[in-house]
């Protein structure tokens, strides 16, 4: 247990949160402004509001997989990176009896399974959805509590890169996906070797600049995601 607590300093983990952090933002010098497909670096300035609270999805069980243990680390290093006061929130159905006793000890609160869904998290304040490999579904489900203005405002989604996703059933199974990216800046991870790169790849951040109108979306054909079953 208390190996899988000192993965919050996994130097990976490290590497990842200081090139994502921009030292120079405040600097107009240096500043660069991120479009779809950017890659986070040094000079990236991130057009978001102050992150208030994070919400852990689809990180899996930190006892019985390396990935996992990964990407706990970087949510943990995320909170210390932003400053954010309140314990983070974590949700995942496959997290075990040990998974939950790991997250306590490292002052997380364990969203019970009414807590965990997307319509019960609390919207008056700044969000960062850390969702690693998620079924599109669930965000599709996270942009449409947040589908309004003042919502995706206070939304911050990092996730599976949202222009990835281009087949037709997409739009079907997760509606939200492809209205969002019309309005949304999406900045790449940077890329890091691990001994598995199915820890980090294909994520990015995403955030919805309130000067972009919501548009419109037709959900008349809306299906299941089987990912979600």
């Amino acid at each position: 247990m208390l190996d899988l607590i000192t993965l919050r300093l996994s130097h990976p983990c490290k590497t990842i949160c200081e090139k994502t952090e921009s030292p120079d933002s405040h600097d107009s010098n240096h500043e660069k402004k991120a479009t779809v497909g950017d890659s986070v670096n040094p000079q990236t300035t991130i057009t978001s509001p102050t992150v208030e609270s994070l919400v852990c999805y689809g990180i899996g069980s930190v006892e019985g997989s390396r990935n996992a243990q990964f990407q706990l680390s970087l949510a943990l290093e995320l909170k210390d990176m932003l400053k954010i006061e309140s314990k983070i929130c974590i949700s995942d159905p496959a997290m075990t009896q040990l998974d939950i006793e790991i997250a306590k000890a490292l002052d997380m609160h364990v969203l019970d399974k009414d807590e965990a869904l997307p319509s019960n998290i609390a919207v008056d304040k700044t969000v960062l959805y850390f969702m690693p490999h998620c079924p599109k579904g669930l965000y599709s489900h996270i942009l449409e509590k947040n589908w309004t203005r003042q919502g995706l405002n206070r939304t911050v989604i990092l996730g599976n890169r949202f222009s990835m996703y281009h087949e037709r059933t997409i739009a079907r199974q997760a509606p939200f996906i492809f209205p969002a990216l019309a309005i949304a800046e999406e900045y790449t991870l940077p890329l890091i070797k691990f001994e598995d790169n199915t820890v980090f790849n294909d994520l990015a951040i995403h955030v919805f600049p309130h000067h972009h109108e919501l548009p419109d979306l037709d959900v008349s054909e809306r299906e299941v995601d089987p990912e979600m079953l």
